[in-house]
């Protein structure tokens, strides 16, 4: 009998910590997720991370290509390393609708939340009724 892993959602500032900052607290925290829970992620966050990637410059040169990221989610996501799903029900948890996206996924699926963004980490103790735990990079390091 095949046994189903923990599912988790990664908000983008995990990933784009991991970018700027490849040896950090965030990357780390990335890593662990990858290699013990299922990862599921609204469409959203595919957007987030190309619009990025064409934005940030280090030096003069453009820190990532959004093409080469377009390309790496899609393989991702055609591997199930990622799976993206769209939530069925939005919950208006957060001012920021695009964080919404996040909290409705993990409400749906049970699956912890992963985030370094203070908007999500101050809405832990209301996620916590829909029965949604909520960590930083550093929690999860602790606790995983």
């Amino acid at each position: 009998m095949q046994q189903t892993r923990k599912q988790i959602v990664l908000d983008t500032n995990i990933v784009i910590s991991t970018i700027i900052k490849p040896r950090g607290t965030a990357s780390r925290a990335l890593e662990r997720a990858m290699r013990k829970f299922s990862v599921l992620e609204p469409p959203r966050f595919a957007a987030e991370l190309i619009e990025f990637s064409s934005r940030v410059e280090i030096g003069n040169k453009k820190a990532l290509d959004p093409n080469r990221v377009s390309r790496l989610l899609k393989m991702l996501a055609r591997s199930s390393i990622i799976k993206f799903v769209n939530p069925t029900k939005n919950h208006h948890l957060c001012k920021d609708e695009k964080d919404n996206d996040y909290f409705d996924l993990a409400i749906e699926h049970k699956a912890l939340l992963l985030s370094g963004d203070t908007d999500i980490l101050s809405l832990k103790q209301t996620l916590s009724s829909y029965r949604v735990i909520v960590l930083s990079p550093s929690e999860f390091l602790e606790e995983a």
